[in-house]
């Protein structure tokens, strides 16, 4: 038999594998950047259900709610399980940190292997809500007073935090509780990575405030160029050098790689 022979007859194609929804319903995956958040939500239910997927510890009804390692190829996840129908839950793998989704396939691998339905986190849960990225708060449905005293500092009835409150207040708030309220609450490590941004944040606006200030005084002059910076220069350059992450886009001409320079300087 030749080659092509061979081909037209499949021996050499062997037959695709059909991806099936944890229904088992056949899924057919888009080869497209333009898909809907519920079919990518449903991709990762397919995913969790086709991978080989391990949890630890097994998840338990008398302690349903906490965090558990999914380990699979790539690696191992931590997930923190706080809901069992809401997309409130938190995994460490970065398809969770930047698909906005508020899942991913590890989460969706624990949440196929839990059978109840109406269990309810008992912890006051404190979490990252990843639409606006935004401190939120879930009760519990047993309610302890001195719990809520504390939380409703800083949280509404619908669990959004208040405007004028400090996240860093928050957590200093919580981590000096007696441990007998200490352990009602359950935070997330990512309010506690957003608090430390928010802090960084503050640090790098002073900085660039003392920065801008000695250029000001300088007239634009730098202690590592040889020539002054222009107003416009100069803001782009603060720009770079204290936003973190930042692009610069100004028109050709205008001294984009000296301000560079001077930024990274």
């Amino acid at each position: 038999m030749t080659k092509r022979q061979a081909k037209e007859n499949g021996s050499n194609n062997p037959q695709k594998r059909v991806l099936r929804t944890p229904e088992s319903k056949p899924f057919r995956p888009m080869h497209s950047w333009n898909t809907t958040d519920e079919y990518e939500i449903e991709l990762r239910r397919v995913r969790a259900a086709s991978e080989k997927l391990t949890i630890s510890p097994r998840p338990q009804p008398e302690a349903l709610f906490q965090d558990y390692t999914v380990k699979g190829e790539h690696g191992a996840y931590t997930v923190e399980l706080r809901s069992l129908s809401e997309h409130i839950n938190t995994c460490t793998c970065k398809d969770f940190e930047k698909n906005q989704l508020g899942t991913c396939k590890h989460i969706e691998c624990l949440l196929q292997k839990i059978h109840s339905t109406g269990a309810r986190s008992p912890f006051y849960e404190i979490f990252m809500e990843h639409t606006a990225f935004r401190p939120m708060l879930l009760r519990p449905e047993k309610n302890n007073p001195a719990t809520s005293n504390i939380v409703d500092m800083f949280f509404n009835r619908n669990g959004q935090l208040h405007e004028e409150a400090d996240v860093s207040k928050l957590l200093q708030a919580v981590d000096s509780l007696p441990e007998k309220v200490y352990s009602t609450i359950r935070i997330s490590w990512e309010v506690r990575r957003f608090a430390e941004k928010e802090r960084d944040k503050v640090r790098m606006d002073r900085l660039r405030e003392i920065a801008a200030a000695q250029l000001r005084k300088n007239n634009g002059a730098t202690p590592f160029l040889k020539e002054k910076l222009y107003d416009y220069q100069q803001e782009g350059m603060l720009h770079l050098a204290f936003k973190g992450r930042a692009i610069l886009a100004d028109d050709m001409g205008l001294g984009k790689t000296v301000q560079a320079v001077a930024a990274s300087l």
